[in-house]
């Protein structure tokens, strides 16, 4: 059985004795352990944690970025992680990111040469798109990700086709809208290999679905769950 421990704590070694020595005497009771990240990791494997969900308080504005940068570190150097970011009421640094983000949308452009020039805006990309790539604006259409990491992380909406819908994975993806539904069980159940495990990220996505899709999913569950029933039992009767 897999155990998530969703709610850690952990602090960065340069603040860990200030910040220890502060919550015993707040709350006057004795901290477990250390309170550094690798305290945290160790007893929990110990405890027989599957995955920590490390989560951090912000007190004021400035300690954001910090506090941030400290738990996207963490999370790259142990997969074991899951950092869930801080913000305060206070940090408005988060703006101009924002902005900037949702500014346009348009297709990943080309150089001269034909090389994908990424914007921090929001690429658009369309699966099985009749310009075969690239229109006649010269921008590339379908999917393309980064062959180098940038020091940013661009962000795509993808308008998916027959690829999409036969279980492509999608590297990060956090939010899905699934409309199509078909008549094949087969077909719906290739539909929906891309649900599934995400590592590093399983507790992030959301998918919306049309009640007509729900419906069909939850009855070939039933299905799936009443032919592995009918056939250990024909197992154990020896049939």
């Amino acid at each position: 059985m897999k155990i998530v421990d969703f709610h850690a704590h952990a602090f960065p070694d340069a603040v860990v004795k200030k910040a220890r020595d502060f919550l015993e005497n707040y709350y006057h009771l004795p901290m477990y352990g250390d309170g550094t990240l690798q305290h945290l990791v160790d007893s929990s494997h110990e405890g027989g944690v599957s995955r920590l969900v490390v989560c951090s308080t912000a007190t004021t504005a400035k300690q954001v970025t910090n506090i941030n940068n400290w738990l996207s570190r963490a999370q790259e150097q142990d997969p074991y992680l899951i950092s869930f970011g801080t913000l305060h009421p206070d940090f408005d640094d988060i703006v101009p990111y924002i902005e900037e983000l949702t500014s346009g949308v348009r297709n990943i452009m080309l150089d001269t040469e034909g090389t994908f020039n990424y914007s921090k805006e929001i690429h658009l990309c369309i699966d099985n798109c009749y310009f075969n790539g690239v229109n006649e604006d010269g921008e590339y259409v379908r999917l393309a990700y980064p062959e180098e990491k940038l020091d940013y992380a661009p962000a795509f909406i993808i308008v998916g086709g027959n690829t999409l819908s036969r279980g492509l994975t999608l590297e990060g993806l956090v939010s899905t809208y699934f409309l199509r539904t078909v008549g094949q069980a087969d077909t719906l159940m290739q539909m929906g290999r891309w649900f599934g495990y995400r590592p590093h990220y399983e507790l992030f996505p959301r998918i919306w679905l049309t009640m007509k899709t729900i419906e069909k999913f939850e009855f070939l569950t039933e299905l799936d769950k009443d032919l592995r029933d009918q056939i250990k039992q024909m197992s154990i009767s020896d049939k």
